[in-house]
């Protein structure tokens, strides 16, 4: 059920702090959130080592930038020096870091000074012992090892390898992890899980940070979320524990803000970790919270408008009314999909995308059970109901698919989506009419190197001074683009005419991002583009996020 305020949920009011302009606000993905950059001129052309600049990052991490009053966004993952997850600041036109701050929710867990000493420590002692481990992991996978030696030690240490290395006592460790998130709802597991694999999918520092001209708002997978002004003051900090579950998929969500037009009430909200926190960002209070039940996505909130009703769609397929919180019943779609995104000339329409591996998608009429679909929510009293207008299966039917053609259409772990101007883009390289489904120009076929109408991507699509971009690290689908230090972004024309197929290049790593690297369970090699290859829009330049650094590029 949904809460109000109460014990443990704590706020920290700090120093406000001089904010920005109205032009400057800016959401993850632009400044609604629908991937359209509105008054930026980036190239749409460029050669190999056209870079304007690249920052080294102190951590990986494979959140998006955002850009907004001069000045890069991004979170970062906790590493060896770091404890928590940070929010990093550089220089737009220069690359300069600026400031550093670390998330740091201890203080507003309403522990005591002693218990949060003790807490930091065990925490701390845990992920030195995971590093330990994982980095002897490395070593033992990396050429040239001496595998023999490597062994010898992990067995005086009485450690075992499995898919981790294994700690001596792993009951102990366990009610250890346990014990970390019953305090101050640290995340152990799935830091174990994905820092292991390849340091690849989400994190605990996932989330793209958001603005509305006045702070920058972040969130962390231990349940914090915090407001900083543009010179690194923190305004407030609340904190609410969320699930401590080992799904990674729902550690990889971003905040969004949302104002009432009619009381002026201002909000960021955020469903990481199951949990829904809605928060006055004013104030830093926590208006209300619900749990989720059991979901597996990275589905991002997002605000419906049904009727004259504003409507909050969150992972779990859960509705709210908006800003009181009123839950509703869901009738006609239960299908969450990796992503919703709404169609913002008709805000009672979404599009949903996603992957059966992860979400468990239901079949509709036969068909295969994945995603896109669109469907359109009207609301019946408390009842939000559902119609769907098109979905993967109708799709492949219109465009004569069938067999293997339409799982390799619809199939995979790929949150992508975008709309504009009445189209759907898709990302194996077709224009849809957004309310049909008809295929407009493209192919839907799933590797077709010829005949493409939309940019080849894997996670991200989107549009900038009338063209669409896509970018991958190159062989990011398979967690090689995490070794290979040049991706490619493609540029296409709204009507589906390609233009140009672009490398971007970062450095080799620094000897300090390497030592991370093994540390953290990957290997010293690292350096490549994160698995969402992540990228962003200001001015004339375009950001892109590598493994550890952010690359711009910019007109020349």
């Amino acid at each position: 059920m949904m809460k109000a305020i109460e014990a443990p949920l704590f706020g920290l009011a700090l120093t406000c702090i001089v904010g920005s302009t109205a032009a400057d606000q800016v959401a993850g993905y632009g400044r609604d959130g629908s991937r359209i950059y509105p008054d930026v001129t980036p190239p749409t052309k460029w050669a190999e080592g056209a870079v304007k600049w690249e920052t080294p990052l102190p951590s990986w991490g494979t959140g998006s930038p955002i850009i907004v009053a001069g000045k890069v966004f991004v979170l970062c993952e906790p590493c060896p020096g770091h404890d928590f997850p940070f929010l990093v600041c550089l220089d737009a036109e220069t690359g300069k870091q600026l400031w550093l701050r670390e998330v740091d929710h201890m203080a507003v867990t309403g522990l005591s000074e002693e218990e949060q000493a003790q807490t930091r420590k065990d925490w701390h002692d845990w992920l030195a012992d995971f590093y330990q481990r994982n980095g002897m992991r490395a070593r033992y996978e990396a050429k040239g090892a001496d595998k023999a030696a490597l062994e010898a030690e992990m067995k005086a240490k009485g450690w075992k390898m499995g898919k981790l290395v294994e700690p001596s006592d792993k009951r102990a460790d366990g009610r250890k992890r346990k014990g970390l998130h019953e305090k101050a709802g640290f995340i152990t597991n799935v830091s174990q899980h994905h820092q292991y694999c390849r340091l690849n999918a989400t994190g605990l520092a996932y989330g793209t940070p958001v603005s509305d001209g006045e702070a920058i708002y972040v969130h962390t997978a231990f349940g914090a979320v915090a407001a900083y002004g543009f010179d690194g003051t923190q305004k407030w900090m609340v904190w609410a524990k969320g699930s401590s579950g080992n799904e990674g998929c729902n550690m990889g969500r971003s905040t969004i803000l949302w104002d009432d037009a009619h009381g002026g009430m201002k909000l960021v909200i955020s469903d990481i970790g199951n949990l829904v926190r809605v928060v006055d960002r004013t104030t830093g209070e926590i208006r209300w919270t619900d749990p989720i039940q059991k979901s597996h996505t990275i589905v991002t909130p997002a605000v419906l408008t049904v009727g004259e009703k504003q409507v909050l769609w969150t992972a779990g397929c859960q509705a709210y009314l908006l800003p009181g919180g009123k839950k509703l019943s869901v009738e006609g779609w239960r299908d969450e999909g990796m992503q919703i995104l709404v169609k913002h000339d008709e805000p009672d329409v979404a599009f949903f995308c996603g992957s059966g591996e992860h979400c468990g998608w239901t079949k509709k009429g036969g068909t295969p059970p994945h995603p896109p679909a669109a469907v359109r929510f009207t609301l019946d009293e408390d009842v939000l109901k559902a119609t769907v207008l098109w979905h993967g299966g109708t799709i492949a039917e219109a465009a004569g698919l069938s067999g293997r053609s339409v799982k390799g259409v619809f199939g995979g772990n790929a949150p992508w989506m975008l709309y504009n101007d009445g189209k759907f883009y898709h990302r194996n390289g077709a224009l849809l009419d957004a309310l049909t489904g008809k295929l407009i120009s493209g192919t839907l076929a799933g590797k077709a190197r010829s005949g493409r109408a939309v940019p080849a991507t894997r996670h991200l699509l989107c549009i900038a001074d009338g063209h669409v971009y896509g970018f991958n690290g190159k062989g990011s689908s398979n967690y090689r683009g995490q070794l290979t230090r040049v991706g490619t972004c493609e540029v296409y024309t709204l009507d589906g005419k390609k233009v140009a197929v672009n490398p971007v290049q970062r450095k080799e790593p620094t000897e300090a991002q390497k030592a991370m690297f093994v540390a953290c369970g990957g290997r010293e090699e690292y350096g490549g583009f994160s698995y969402g290859a992540t990228f962003t829009f200001a001015g004339s330049s375009i950001f892109f996020r590598s493994w550890a650094s952010i690359v711009c590029i910019g007109k020349e």
